[in-house]
């Protein structure tokens, strides 16, 4: 999108109220005719009613939706000089100001916000991070405390004041609010990596790392108004909607994700980004037919695709994995194979692939040729491979081979990855247990509960211990 300019603001007196004419765009401030029309959809119904505070209202929440922020920012205040007592319309005003590098505007707009709806708990969030980030910290602390009484079933309160307390230097405290806060949201990563701070500060390295990688690159949760909904809506153009697609998949959300991705295709035939993901989705409907067609008209626009090879491996290892189950042993055979084709031709283009690798382990295990696959997997770690499930596939094929010893220290160098691999550490109870060496494994079990407490794992890997005596 090109560089928005403010354009001016016209007010014309008139019995009733004050009335404004639409804040208008630059002339070519878009590329997606789509984002186009919707704006000159809204500027219209300004211009048929200048006295409606919902009209320019409408129109700075499209102009926000679209990085608009000076053009947002005026029809913001438009609506406001209006209608002055919806907080709605002064929160995002507040963030249009903050985005257009009004800082202290921000401040202004939430704390008269806050002062009118005390209540307005977005609001009252997001003057405590303001507060926060100026070292503010009394005034933080209140409008945290306030978050936590009027939304008390939700974390953003308890988080605010963690912050807070590690901004004090008082990481002890900050534990108990960030425990609070998981007891609310388990998945909540932003605490977790706070929690890594606590830590730290109370010299604990091992629990420090353990939620830092858990926590890695998680931002702070928002909290939004109901019209934060409204303005998703008019995010409009191509790249937005395939953002969305993009983030329903993150998501697991294929279906809805699905939807937009067609669309999208029809949109664009010719871009090759929409049918990768298009054809991701299918994959993960398990509608693989669907998806190799896809994959193979994104070849057919770039050739060169490792991603699209990758995904044409992944398909074809699927559906052997189906002809396998229903004893088509041949069938399966040849989708293996297939497979495997697009691999080699996939690390021809990108030799260091990571994921590749991994993907070669698993058709190779799947057709039960172990040392195939140990070699495949081991490939997958040299070149970067740090996930879970292919240190644990490792694991368990490397016992037969090659003994207890080199699978215990496979699953011991997944767990030193990052302390979140519930499956490595259980694993690894499971085989200390086994090889009578139960004070260690009730070691790995205690780490489990220190991380993760309530999860299935670590009951389990606890009951089997004391079954045990120990």
């Amino acid at each position: 999108m090109k560089n928005i300019l403010p354009s001016l603001l016209f007010v014309s007196v008139a019995c009733g109220g004050p009335k404004f004419d639409p804040v208008l765009a630059p002339e070519g401030w878009a590329d997606d005719p789509s984002v186009v029309s919707l704006i000159d959809g809204l500027v219209g119904k300004v211009r048929a009613q200048p006295g409606e505070a919902s009209t320019h209202r409408t129109l700075g929440y499209a102009y926000i939706a679209n990085s608009a922020w000076p053009q947002a920012v005026q029809s913001l205040q438009n609506s406001l000089a209006i209608d002055p007592d919806d907080p709605s319309t002064r929160f995002h005003l507040a963030t249009a100001l903050g985005q257009a590098g009004d800082l202290d505007g921000r401040l202004a707009e939430l704390e008269r916000l806050v002062a009118a709806n005390p209540t307005f708990t977005p609001g009252v969030l997001h003057l405590g991070v303001e507060y926060l980030e100026r070292d503010r910290l009394d005034e933080a602390a209140d409008a945290f405390q306030a978050v936590e009484s009027q939304q008390s079933a939700h974390p953003h309160g308890a988080i605010g004041l963690a912050e807070v307390s590690l901004a004090r230097g008082e990481p002890q405290r900050a534990v108990q609010h960030l425990q609070r806060a998981l007891q609310l949201a388990a998945g909540e990563n932003y605490a977790k990596l706070l929690l890594a701070q606590a830590y730290a500060q109370l010299g604990q390295e091992d629990r420090a790392h353990a939620f830092s990688e858990q926590g890695a690159g998680a931002g702070r949760p928002r909290m939004n108004p109901p019209s934060h909904a409204e303005i998703e809506g008019f995010k409009v153009s191509w790249g937005d909607r395939l953002s969305r697609a993009i983030q329903l998949l993150g998501k697991e959300e294929a279906g809805a994700a699905l939807v937009l991705l067609e669309r999208l295709h029809q949109e664009d035939p010719e871009q090759e980004v929409a049918l990768n993901n298009l054809a991701v989705a299918y994959m993960r409907l398990s509608r693989f037919d669907e998806a190799l067609a896809t994959i193979e008209k994104a070849l057919t626009i770039k050739p060169d695709q490792h991603e699209s090879l990758w995904n044409r491996a992944s398909c074809y290892y699927h559906k052997g994995l189906a002809a396998r189950e229903a004893g088509q042993d041949k069938v399966a055979e040849d989708y293996y194979e297939t497979g495997l084709q697009a691999l080699r031709e996939c690390l021809r283009i990108s030799p260091r692939m990571p994921r590749a690798y991994a993907m070669r382990g698993k058709i190779e295990l799947a057709r039960k040729r172990i040392p195939e696959a140990i070699q495949a997997f081991r490939n997958a770690v040299v070149q970067g491979d740090t996930s879970e499930e292919t240190y644990v596939n490792l694991a368990r094929i490397v016992i037969p081979v090659e003994g207890q010893e080199a699978g215990l220290r496979i699953l011991q160098e997944s767990v030193a990855q990052t302390g979140a691999r519930m499956e490595s550490r259980y694993q690894l109870c499971g085989m200390l247990l086994g090889m009578e060496r139960g004070p260690e494994a009730r070691t790995v079990q205690r780490e489990m509960a220190a991380v993760q407490p309530n999860h299935p794992l670590t009951q389990r890997a606890h009951q089997a211990l004391q079954q045990r005596g120990f």
